[in-house]
């Protein structure tokens, strides 16, 4: 899928998912990919579209060359395919199929680059809990998370942060799908949640198959701490019975009843405990380093496809430092 002409771009322009409050998994794109790419700068030229859910069709409508390394479909039908798009790599074999792309271009998500830094979790660790940045608009699951004696990592710190807490740990439970990447490549055993209907399963899906897992999250209760009239728990009540018998749309199943409040935050903070008794995951080692060496020579062979300078893959190990 990818053409054999050679651009030679000067520069690239990093396309990515820009949040005022940060965003850890979003935050990736502007840490990993300058340090990776030296030539690579917000400047006018092409797109570098890299982590994150970002094929979609709206790519049509927007004038640009692109080169696509390690990006998901999910949010919306994925772009069509033309010459303007050049498919290094995708974040696994769903997305693939979904760009009707050939099968080889399903590798990882970009963000399995972070095993280069050689971090790894503690044994002796905590638990650590990490939200997906929108369910932290759904309760207060930090206190629940404290309260079932989880360490509380937010998605909205800086990258080196994130990660130099991961690497403390000795397991993450998860709703935020790079939670779950950066805990797998620091090898730190993490447990999967299914929070509220808005958190994209297709994506979770889509990597877990990278890896050879399959998706088998922990169902949360489903607790909104804003107010939730009688006719919203109506409807959400009805559309989840309709889901649970396959005929509406699998979110439905994922629609809040309980009010966020005091006894919403307890549902949550014993459910927390519950999940932390189950069975973690974590991808075999030989499968992710094969990943990690193949989203490499990808790369390798953007830089000299475009033009730019080889990747300077030694550079990760630099910046992000083992704990002390």
């Amino acid at each position: 899928m990818i053409s054999d002409a050679r651009t030679g771009y000067p520069h690239m322009k990093l396309h990515w998912c820009e949040l005022p409050q940060g965003n850890f998994g979003d935050d990736l794109n502007p840490w990993l990919w300058p340090r990776l790419l030296p030539d690579l700068e917000d400047a006018a030229g092409p797109e570098f579209v890299g982590i994150g859910t970002l094929l979609h069709r709206r790519l049509e409508r927007e004038s640009a060359d692109r080169v696509i390394f390690s990006t998901g479909a999910g949010y919306s039908r994925p772009p069509r395919l033309s010459t303007r798009n050049r498919f290094y790599a995708v974040r696994g074999p769903l997305t693939a199929r979904a760009c009707r792309l050939d099968a080889d271009r399903a590798v990882t998500d970009g963000a399995a680059l972070l095993r280069l830094a050689g971090l790894t979790g503690d044994p002796a660790g905590p638990a650590g809990f990490m939200a997906n940045h929108r369910t932290l608009g759904g309760a207060d699951w930090k206190q629940a998370a404290e309260s079932a004696g989880l360490h509380w990592i937010s998605p909205r710190r800086p990258v080196e942060e994130v990660c130099s807490e991961l690497s403390r740990c000795s397991l993450l439970v998860t709703d935020a799908l790079h939670g779950a990447i950066a805990a797998d490549t620091l090898r730190v055993p993490w447990i999967p949640l299914q929070t509220y209907s808005f958190i994209l399963q297709f994506k979770w899906r889509d990597w877990c198959a990278s890896l050879e897992l399959e998706h088998d999250p922990i169902r949360m209760p489903l607790v909104w701490q804003g107010p939730l009239p009688a006719g919203h728990r109506v409807k959400h009540t009805l559309q989840r019975g309709i889901a649970l018998t396959g005929l509406g749309p699998e979110h439905w199943a994922r629609k809040p009843l309980t009010r966020g409040d005091h006894r919403g935050t307890e549902l949550l903070t014993t459910a927390l405990a519950g999940a932390m008794r189950t069975r973690p995951r974590l991808s075999d080692v030989d499968v992710l380093d094969r990943r990690v060496d193949l989203l490499s020579e990808r790369l390798s062979e953007l830089a000299r496809d475009c033009g730019l300078a080889a990747p300077e893959f030694d550079v990760i190990a630099r910046d992000l430092r083992p704990h002390s």
